[in-house]
């Protein structure tokens, strides 16, 4: 402990200076290199989530198309066999189940977007000790 006071106390001014440059330099370097990670974290968790909605959306959008068909036609055959005429059976029949499905649709995006405001692509580690940082200096 002698030795290290020693040590200190016979350094120069210049010296010290030198040090706590070099010192504040690595930290920056060091900051920097933490909001350079960070930030590729998040960029490659944006893509992989952006992937998994793209393939789940293209394989759901499909299996939708044949089920609202189907429902489409189910109920033209009901309101057919309740006397309505064909025609006009066929045109509710899509205008109800459009109609549904744009409800839907409406909800599962409004959903969807709220969920993205709510992911911040701010480096909030790096922001906290940047903080430290700086009470420190």
């Amino acid at each position: 402990m002698a030795e290290e006071r020693t040590t200190t106390e016979t350094r120069s001014l210049g010296e010290l200076l030198r040090e706590l440059r070099a010192e504040g330099t690595t930290l920056m370097k060091q900051e920097v290199e933490l909001a350079k990670t960070e930030t590729q974290e998040t960029v490659q968790t944006y893509m992989r989530n952006a992937a998994s909605v793209a393939v789940g959306g293209a394989i759901l959008y499909a299996g939708i198309i044949l089920l609202l068909f189907a429902a489409s036609a189910g109920l033209a055959t009901l309101l057919v066999d309740n006397g309505m005429a064909v025609e006009t059976a066929e045109l509710l029949s899509r205008l109800i189940v459009g109609g549904v499905v744009a409800l839907i649709g409406a909800i599962a995006l409004k959903m969807g977007m709220s969920k993205i405001k709510h992911t911040s692509p701010v480096p909030k580690k790096t922001l906290e000790t940047l903080k430290e940082d700086k009470q420190w200096a």
